[in-house]
């Protein structure tokens, strides 16, 4: 009895020692993966941005795992603060009045809702409203907000989100309609926007934060956002999904902007949409938070 209680004792801490690090992830086969670096794949456009022919990807663009990803979580950012955001001011000109928009994201939860996409242009007036955030997070309900404008909002879509989670919105100008998938499957059916969708010529692309403070700050991890000017398939979007949060964008032709958060605020879209990064970090430990497709 003796011998066995001494070294049940020793089993017992030996299992519980696992059981911590099997919770921390260090058993997590994605920690062992090969990571891309930071610009190791891009879209190269041979006749210069806003081109869309003669299209090659460059580099390795295998689906390797990326070696960072973008944390909108900094603690020295405060409500008197300049806010934590990746922000284009001048992206390269392009029609958007069908787009698809997809990310890979991770919300902690929260009382604010926070801002992760937005979109500015001068023609947007969908659900009756203006200048719209196309992808609104409420972690603390965990509801994905479309649509966003004036205080009101097309949809709040509830969303099963346990790790990090791939998201995309499909609109459709022409029939006025939106549809919404995570992780590959619908989550929202087509349905109709109300108002005129019509997004026209983008002047500003805003990720983890429209305005500095304390309501439009998101806060959690991001990582491959992508902005498609054109609707694109179930199919295509499933082809996201499985690629992983490491692979290329689906239609070369039709991408206008290509975040990674591999480590920068690159756009490594050929467009040069290079944005600016505030109070922004970049993380290595994330893969905690993923399981590959």
């Amino acid at each position: 009895m003796e011998y066995l209680m001494t070294y049940g004792w020793a089993i017992l801490v030996i299992a519980v020692v696992l059981g911590v690090l099997y919770s921390l992830g260090v058993f997590n086969p994605q920690n062992f993966a090969p990571k891309a670096q930071p610009g190791s794949c891009q879209v190269f456009r041979p006749n210069g941005p806003g081109t869309n022919y003669d299209l090659n990807l460059e580099g390795t663009c295998n689906g390797e795992l990326p070696q960072y990803v973008g944390s909108f979580q900094n603690p020295q950012v405060t409500c008197t603060s300049t806010g934590q955001y990746i922000k284009d001011t001048s992206p390269t000109p392009s029609r958007m009045d069908s787009f698809t928009l997809a990310f890979w994201a991770y919300p902690l939860q929260g009382p604010n809702a926070g801002t992760i996409l937005h979109l500015d242009s001068s023609g947007y007036e969908a659900c009756g409203g203006s200048n719209g955030d196309y992808f609104t997070m409420n972690p603390d309900a965990l509801n994905l907000r479309l649509f966003y404008s004036g205080g009101s909002y097309c949809a709040a879509i509830p969303i099963s989100l346990k790790s990090l989670s791939f998201f995309a919105v499909i609109v459709n100008g022409t029939s006025d309609q939106y549809a919404v998938y995570e992780n590959g499957a619908t989550i929202q059916p087509s349905t109709a926007i109300g108002g005129n969708p019509s997004l026209g010529t983008i002047t500003d692309i805003n990720i983890g934060d429209f305005e500095p403070n304390c309501g439009d700050t998101y806060k959690g991890y991001l990582a491959d956002v992508q902005v498609y000017n054109a609707s694109l398939s179930a199919n295509d979007i499933r082809f996201l999904y499985m690629g992983g949060v490491g692979d290329a964008p689906a239609t070369l032709q039709n991408l206008v902007a290509w975040y990674p958060l591999n480590g920068n605020a690159n756009d490594y879209s050929g467009n040069n949409n290079n944005a600016v990064s505030s109070n922004v970090m970049y993380t290595g430990s994330w893969t905690g938070l993923y399981s590959a497709p």
